[in-house]
């Protein structure tokens, strides 16, 4: 789901995303240590980790959604303040795709896209258009009534709605998708960094093409991330 809209781009768009030495704590339990990389323009970064090891508290903490306990977040050579996420303070657009959807129960699919899209300031009818992940023959059906899979496939359309420049942050995206809809994601990702955009996946599966992402295990005795993020090997 969106989490902001306004776009960065001419913006500095094209400045550096960095998280530097991140800490993370839930009560007295640290779920992140000690946690950086850097994702450019055209950047991806693969989370991976064991279940609990943080892959989504980190997702939640770049959203904005809860704050880091030490270490900061930085846009180009602006460090953000305490309790100021990358959309307020550096326009920066960002798309959350957790396992919450965001989608209402009790309307249509047409009637979520609809509202997500207003909200954007777009129009919903490209979704329809480009159908890139098949949804039309449940579309207007009570998303209480679907499937974990084709509700899955109604949230993953509204990345289509994004901006360019936008920060994706994907949870586990591809559960409940089948083969042909796990390409045609990767697909759309590869079109979004192609122009611009950034990706942070968190999976337990290699995302295809891994040569054209940067990796971070978060696992209590894994690794930061071996590259900076989205850089091409030699």
């Amino acid at each position: 789901m969106p989490v902001s809209y306004k776009s960065a781009m001419g913006i500095n768009s094209a400045q550096n995303l960095t998280l530097d030495r991140a800490v993370i704590l839930r009560g007295t339990r640290i779920i992140c240590r000690d946690l950086s990389f850097t994702l450019p323009a055209g950047g991806r970064l693969w989370l991976r980790g064991s279940n609990g090891s943080g892959k989504s508290t980190l997702l939640r903490a770049l959203a904005g959604f809860m704050p880091l306990t030490s270490g900061a977040i930085c846009w180009g050579e602006t460090k953000l303040q305490a309790g100021q996420s990358l959309s307020l303070q550096a326009h920066l657009p960002i798309w959350f795709h957790g396992h919450d959807t965001g989608l209402s129960p009790a309307l249509t699919g047409r009637q979520n896209l609809h509202y997500s899209a207003a909200l954007s300031g777009q129009d919903s009818t490209q979704i329809l258009e480009d159908d890139h992940f098949a949804i039309s023959a449940f579309l207007d059906r009570p998303v209480r009534q679907l499937s974990a899979g084709q509700t899955q496939r109604l949230a993953l359309s509204r990345l289509t709605l994004s901006p360019p420049d936008a920060l994706w942050l994907l949870d586990e995206p591809e559960t409940g998708l089948d083969t042909l809809r796990r390409d045609r994601l990767f697909s759309l990702i590869d079109s979004h960094c192609q122009k611009g955009g950034r990706v942070i996946l968190a999976s337990h599966t290699a995302p295809p093409h891994l040569q054209n992402w940067s990796e971070m295990d978060i696992s209590p005795d894994g690794q930061t991330a071996s590259k900076t993020a989205g850089e091409m090997p030699a």
